[in-house]
Parts: structure tokens; sequence; C-alpha cells
């Protein structure tokens, strides 16, 4: 890994000076194209093609077509530069790994050499899962970018949709290539940020406005914890950077194992909080009232870059012992397994796919830490594709037969052909990343695998009991609608959740492949039977077998029943958030109003008085004091200063 001096050298420079500019053909010695010169332009384009846009945007562009054009090239370009990098690095099996000092502190001069200097690297590691994953990330701002063009013309402020759509870009690009956890951690808040401010977008109507309170104060709670995380390592390492943080695991004094796991558990809960597992569901199903593009935008990104953090984490776990993989498993499983079976409870429509879809994540951050993590990753990227796919398509849906509910819906397949195939093909594609997540977990039946077993059911039954509600059935009369009027939308908006559904499938089928797997590992790995894969696919068969049972013999008591389960359910969350309410949240609100009109008011009466007994706030307003002798006693006080605090002095 190269380091920069003193000086901040642009990127692209010691790219093009690492990278090889020329190769000689093999025949006739002809000069030939090296893939690996395109490294020292095409590596800074998968981050400055994003902040150049976001930066165009912010300071110039105000009309709609304009900002949705300059968002989309700016995807565009990000895709390419991905592209031409995973050509060069393709038969490359180790990263592409740069990196210089940005923030370099000496708080101490004695002590362990680690310690003395507090350094913040920018640093850049790009590798085969990083390619893949800025690859699906760019794919999912595409599709929703072009989807929104249709789908969100009647939402107001455009021009902020797509400043803030390319931060969330730039900032998913910056966790996917950093190579040092502070610079990881810094995109991961701001895009955090960035997508708290996409759910609230809709922030002039009320319920959305006070739901997206949801989405900014419960993934704090992970944001906060992976920082606890990081600066558990660093007090106990003194090493940021993560190649340097890997190679001092067992040989640093002092640090146990019980230290680690609780790094690597803090970790795990930033993880846990962004992929959105129960019981951290809230802040997505509580914003459902957001902009479809943005919801599935949202929902689509941070599968990617959770399993992206946790694949870059896991030398932690594996140094931290069995303890850590143990509680990362069971609650990646029990998360799959309730989101799943809370899925079945409900017929709203958006918040059964959610739901699903946090199922699917679940099971793909349990493949991640319990079998291997390039399988993981790539059931990740699957279900990062899938989701968009899967909310794109239900929102057209809804949006013609104006109803959520999906006892209201029907006759999908033959009046909305176009969005009822893109919902199979995303449906499909998500059930069965679910059973490739079971195929490499390598262990034998136990109750274990069961409970994984029954999760995989729960997606697979989910996602089709969204798809017969929708596809099939008669589509009924209601007041003021008309059933012969629903057709699909415009292709601006059907064709985007269609080319979601068909690259989710595509991603699935590499899934399956256990080349792609190796290709992101870098090393081999045993892989699973063709009866294994077989078994675990019967449970997301068996789930959209019983989806069709239902929906085609009791189509309307299946709905009613599980139109009971979701009140029932809403009744005890209803009682649950009322008891939050009354101790937690009223108490809170009492205090911090009592601080203002109290505490705080009496402070700045006191400190008015003291001001005025001094010698009167305008007094002291119009008082300067004299130019030449404050500047001398300014200069006398910063040298001594400086003298004082010089190294060596007090010694």
């Amino acid at each position: 890994m190269g380091a920069g001096g003193g000086a901040l050298s642009p990127l692209w420079l010691a790219a093009s000076s690492a990278a090889s500019t020329a190769s000689t053909a093999a025949a006739g010695g002809r000069p030939g194209f090296d893939p690996a010169s395109t490294l020292g332009w095409s590596v800074p384009l998968l981050l400055l093609a994003p902040l150049l846009g976001f930066l165009l945007l912010v300071t110039g562009v105000r009309s709609r077509r304009a900002a949705a054009n300059l968002a989309a090239l700016a995807g565009l370009v990000t895709l390419a530069a991905c592209l031409l990098v995973g050509w060069a690095r393709f038969k490359r099996d180790q990263p592409y790994v740069y990196s210089f000092p940005w923030i370099s502190i000496s708080p101490s001069f004695t002590g362990a050499s680690q310690f003395q200097t507090f350094q913040v690297d920018v640093s850049f590691r790009v590798d085969h899962v990083a390619l893949a994953a800025l690859a699906v990330v760019s794919l999912v701002f595409l599709v929703c970018m072009y989807w929104n063009r249709g789908g969100g013309r009647a939402d107001s402020g455009p021009v902020r949709l797509y400043v803030l759509a390319l931060l969330l870009l730039f900032c998913s690009a910056g966790v996917v290539v950093a190579g040092d956890l502070v610079e990881l951690f810094g995109f991961w808040a701001l895009a955090g940020v960035a997508s708290w401010l996409l759910l609230a977008h809709r922030w002039g109507i009320e319920p959305a406005a006070s739901a997206s309170r949801l989405a900014l104060s419960v993934p704090v709670v992970g944001d906060v914890s992976l920082l606890l995380g990081v600066g558990l390592l660093h007090s106990r390492f003194g090493v940021l950077d993560m190649d340097k943080l890997y190679a001092v695991l067992h040989t640093t004094p002092g640090v146990g194992l019980k230290t680690l796991t609780a790094a690597c558990v803090l970790i795990f809960v930033g993880v846990a909080a962004r992929a959105a597992l129960f019981p951290f569901t809230a802040w997505q199903t509580a914003t459902l009232e957001a902009p479809p593009a943005l919801a599935a935008l949202v929902q689509g990104v941070w599968p990617v870059l959770a399993g992206v953090l946790l694949f870059r984490t896991l030398p932690l776990f594996a140094a931290a012992g069995p303890q850590a993989f143990h509680v990362a498993a069971y609650w990646a499983a029990a998360a799959a397994l309730v989101a799943g079976g809370l899925a079945l409870a409900g017929n709203d429509l958006r918040r059964s796919i959610c739901l699903v879809g946090a199922a699917a994540c679940g099971l793909g951050v349990l493949a991640v830490v319990s079998s291997s993590g390039a399988v993981g990753v790539a059931v990740l990227l699957c279900v990062g594709i899938a989701r968009p796919g899967l909310w794109l398509s239900s929102a057209a849906v809804a949006a013609a037969m104006r109803t959520f509910d999906l006892a209201e819906t029907g006759d999908g397949w033959r009046r909305m052909r176009r969005s009822a195939l893109a919902l199979s093909l995303s449906g499909v594609a998500i059930s069965l990343a679910g059973a490739v997540a079971g195929a490499w977990r390598g262990d034998g039946p136990n109750w274990h695998s069961a409970l994984v077993f029954v999760a995989v059911v729960f997606v697979g039954l989910g996602a089709g009991r969204a798809w017969f509600a929708i596809s099939t059935g008669p589509l009924r009369r209601r007041r003021a609608f008309e059933p012969d009027r629903v057709r699909d939308p415009v292709p601006l908006m059907s064709l985007p959740a269609l080319a979601a559904g068909v690259l989710a499938v595509a991603a699935l089928v590499l899934a399956f492949l256990t080349p792609w797997v190796r290709f992101l590992a870098r090393i081999g790995h045993p892989a699973p039977a063709a009866g294994t894969y077989v078994l675990w696919a019967a449970g997301a068969a068996l789930g959209l077998a019983l989806a069709a049972a239902f929906g085609l013999a009791a189509r309307d008591r299946a709905l009613r029943v599980s139109a009971g389960l979701g009140r029932r359910l809403g009744g005890y969350r209803a009682g649950a958030t009322a008891v939050v309410r009354t101790y937690l949240t009223e108490p809170g609100l009492r205090l911090v109003d009592g601080f203002e009109r109290g505490l705080l008011a009496r402070g700045e009466g006191a400190l008015g008085a003291s001001v005025s007994a001094f010698g009167g706030a305008a007094g002291l307003a119009a008082w300067r004091p004299p130019l030449v002798p404050a500047l001398l006693l300014v200069i006398v006080v910063v040298a001594v200063a400086v003298g004082v605090l010089a190294p060596g002095f007090v010694r």
C-alpha cells in the first residue's frame, strides 16, 4: 500500500504511476492496450462523478428536466467507471489500494508508539466486492431516478430530490471503497443523513413529516453503536486503517477476546440498524408515505452497504472467537423469521413488501456471518436490486388501482401485465435468494437450520401472496373507481421496474454460481451439493406454492384472516406506542420544555444582570480598545503560550 507524503497528491496521479500504461501484443510486436492503464482516470471517477453532479446541482441547476438529466448522467458515468475498473481488475485477486494522510495529530510523546499519533487516512480499497457493490448501487440509482421522471412529477422540490439522491450515491461509493474506519464511518453517517432527508422529502404532509422522525432516531442508535465500536478498536490498537488493523489483532498485548467481541457486537448493531433487521424495521415501515422512488432507493442501497461493511469486518469476527459469530447469526436468523412472519399479518401492500425485503436482508446477513462472506454479499446484491423492483411495481399497481389494500386489488395479470411481470420477477429473485443463503450454511439438519428454512418459506409466501393478490381474482368496482380504466402506466414508469426485476434474476443466477462466489471472495470455497440447492430452493417454492393455493382457492378468506391478524397486531403496536409515549417521550419533552422555560431563562437573566452590573451591555458593545496596544498584547500572549506549550518545556 502506498502512502503519500505531507502534500495531498491527486489520486489520479498516484493511480497513473501505479498502473501499467501499455503492453506489447503477443503477435507482431505491435503496441496493445492494457486495461490497467484505465485505472489512472477511472478510479477517481467512482467518487468524482456523483460528487461533481451533486455540486453542479447545488450551485446552478434549477429546472426539473436539467436536474434529472444531470443526475442520470452522473449515475451513468459512475457505472461506466465501475465497469472500466472491473475490466482492469478482473484477473487480479489483490485489491487496488491507495491512501494518503489527511489528519495527523500528535497528542502524546510518551507511551506506546501507535498512540503517539492520531492519523486519519484518505484510503481507497477497490476489490471485487467493492466493484460489484458499487455497480449494483449505481443500477439501483438509475432505475429509481428514471422511474421518478414519470412517477414523481407531482412531488414538489424536484431539484432537492435529485441533489439528495446524488449525495446518497456519493456517500455509498465512499463507504464501498473506504479503507479507513473513520473515513468509512464518515461516509456511513452522511449517507444516513441523506437517507433521512430523502424519506422526509414530503415534509409538508403532517403524517409523513411525523413518521420521518423515526427514520432519523431509530438508525442513529446503530450509527452511535458503530462509532463506539470504531472508538473501542482505536483505544486498544491505535490503528484505523483496516489492513493495518487486521495485521496486529493477535500481536497487541493486553487485548483479549472480550474486547474484540464487544467491538464486533457494536459494529453489528450498526449493520443491523441500517439493514433494517428486526427490531430496527420501524424506520422503514413508518416511512411508507415517502415518494416511491426515494423509498425504493433507500431500501435498495442499505442492504448492499451493510453487506460490504460486514464483509470488511469479518477478520474481526474471526479473531474474536465464536461468541461474536453466534450473536450475529442468532440475531439475523431471528430477525428474518420475525419479519417474514409479520409480512403475512395485514393487507397493506407497502408494509408487506417492506417486511419481506427486511426478512430477505436478514437471511443475507446470516449468510455473511455463518457460511461464507462472499455468499452473503452475493445474496445481498440480489436483494438490493430486487427490493426496488418490488417497491416500484407495487407503487404502479397501487396508483392504478387506487388502493394499497390487497383485498381490493386483482386482475393485474390481464390489466397491468408489465407491472405484474416485474413484481413476479423481483418476488422470485428475493425468495430464492434466501435459498442460496441457506444452502451455503454447511451444517447438518438441526433446529437452527429448521428455523432458517421456515424463514425462507415465509419470504416466499410473503412475496407470492402479494403477487397472487394483485394478479389474480376479480377487481371489483368501488365508489368513484372503474376497473375498466386500470391499465399499465407509461413505459417511463413500467420499464424501470421491469429492468430491476430482470437484473434481480440475473443477480440471483450469479449467486447460484460458485465461480461468482469465488470471484468475489478471491479464495476457493467448497460448494454445496446440487441436492442441497434443491432442498433449500424447495423451501422458497413451498412458500410460493402456498401463496398460489391461498390465492387461487381461498383468496378472500385468506385475505380476511391476514386482515384480522393485522388489526390485532396493530392494536398491540398502538398499546406499545402509548406506553413509550407516556413513560419516555412525553416526560423527556417535559424535561426539555422545563429546561428551556425555567433554567435556561433564569440563566440568561442572571447573565444579563451580571453584564449590566459590570458596566452595561451597551457600553461594552460600544467600547473599542486602542489598536496598537491591543495588537502588542495579543502578540505577547500568543508568544508566551507557544513557548510554554512547546515540546520539552515542561521537562
